[in-house]
């Protein structure tokens, strides 16, 4: 193999230029409103994003997350409406969202 390669202590292959290696840009709360967050550094690779939920109530046995989107243009997000047990919409609950590209 030609390029760049790292080795560990023990003599074990551990990178080379053929890895991916994630690079994180940020992290934002969605509040409980739809929206989008724009970043034009997403396109500067592939994009990813992983969720974290806040503010989680344990008396409540449904909860209503948005539902997101990722581009190389940024990020978005939209809560569905939907019915709890009791007829009335599940209440909405905010989330992390921590992105980057690789």
């Amino acid at each position: 193999m030609q390029g760049l390669q790292i080795f560990d202590a023990s003599g074990q292959l551990t990178m080379t230029t053929d890895t991916l290696v994630g690079r994180y840009l940020g992290y934002f709360s969605t509040g409980v409103s739809n929206g989008s967050v724009a970043d034009g550094r997403l396109s500067s690779g592939t994009p990813y994003y992983f969720a974290e939920s806040v503010g989680l109530n344990t008396d409540t046995t449904i909860l209503c997350q948005p539902i997101v989107s990722i581009s190389d243009a940024g990020i978005s997000w939209s809560f569905p409406d939907f019915q709890a047990g009791n007829g009335s919409l599940a209440p909405r609950v905010a989330i992390n969202i921590f992105y980057g590209v690789h």
